[in-house]
């Protein structure tokens, strides 16, 4: 079994408060929003450079719905309570 990221000890400048990353495609479109695909271009936390990530972006119609975005801060907070090998991590969110 391939260790997390999460549980590796990197010793790391100080951490960034958002991470950065290049998008390459969109994976899928849903009725909330779109998940694209990137990699970190620098270390985030234990996260690596050149780590896979996914990108999910509310639709710009819903960005001012307030029901929206708290279900949307929901999600990743429930997202970052998980801690599984076949779970994805939820690294940022904002």
């Amino acid at each position: 079994m391939r260790e997390s990221p999460r549980d590796a000890k990197v010793s790391a400048p100080v951490a960034r408060r958002e991470p950065r990353f290049r998008v390459d495609r969109e994976l899928g479109s849903g009725a909330t929003g779109r998940v694209l695909h990137g990699t970190l271009t620098e270390a985030f936390g234990p996260w690596p450079a050149g780590f896979e990530v996914a990108v999910k972006i509310l639709h710009p119609h819903l960005a001012s719905d307030p029901a929206a975005l708290a279900t949307f801060e929901a999600e990743a907070r429930a997202g970052r309570a998980i801690e599984h090998p076949d779970v994805v991590h939820v690294l940022h969110a904002g």
